[in-house]
């Protein structure tokens, strides 16, 4: 059986123009099936059939009350979880889902070129790339260092604005995947729980 992915993508701050080309992009997957929604009612089911759920660019509070207890339980329980991009701009008013994360957004510089150095070349998410991978993008900063258990798969180097070198506020993963005993589980919570991964 095909596993399956939930693409979240609904927004209640800025809005990336990227969506639908990313939504485009992960349906053409081969090894997923893909349902895309931005009804935040779609989190408040049972998520058992997915093999992950993925916020991709979401923004502001997106999830409702009872989305989030089943997003929490359901990575909890053994879930996969990833965010994309601008899920670090979203839920701030809910502090698992910054533990989850392990970085919030704080800023970013221009548009502009960098330079991501493979930290781990035998991951999963960074084999195919090359030791020192050019890349334009919008280089995120994350208000503090990733949280502990965080690994950094890639991270950029220096970037530039204008004339002045620009350093990040904090370390700031191009793509970082963490362990999930991090997120604080309840006391009695002892079962093991899965990956996390953002990308910025």
């Amino acid at each position: 059986m095909t596993p399956r992915l939930l693409i979240h993508t609904r927004t209640a701050d800025y809005r990336h123009d990227s969506i639908p080309e990313a939504v485009e992009a992960l349906c053409g997957l081969r090894e997923f099936t893909v349902e895309h929604t931005e009804d935040p009612a779609a989190l408040e089911r049972s998520l058992d059939g997915f093999a992950a759920v993925v916020l991709l660019s979401t923004s502001g509070e997106v999830l409702t009350p009872a989305g989030r207890e089943r997003l929490a339980a359901y990575v909890e329980g053994g879930g996969g979880f990833a965010g994309v991009h601008a899920a670090a701009c979203a839920e701030y008013g809910w502090p698992y889902y910054g533990e989850l994360l392990g970085a919030r957004f704080d800023r970013h510089p221009e548009f502009q070129p960098g330079t991501a150095l493979v930290a781990d070349p035998d991951h999963p998410a960074t084999r195919h790339l090359p030791a020192a991978w050019h890349v334009t993008g919008e280089w995120y900063d994350f208000r503090s260092p990733p949280a502990r258990g965080c690994g950094c798969c890639c991270g950029p180097t220096r970037r530039r604005t204008g004339a002045a070198r620009w350093e990040p506020t904090a370390p700031s993963p191009g793509a970082a995947d963490r362990e999930p005993d991090g997120c604080s589980p309840r006391p009695s919570d002892t079962r093991q729980r899965p990956t996390a991964t953002r990308t910025s």
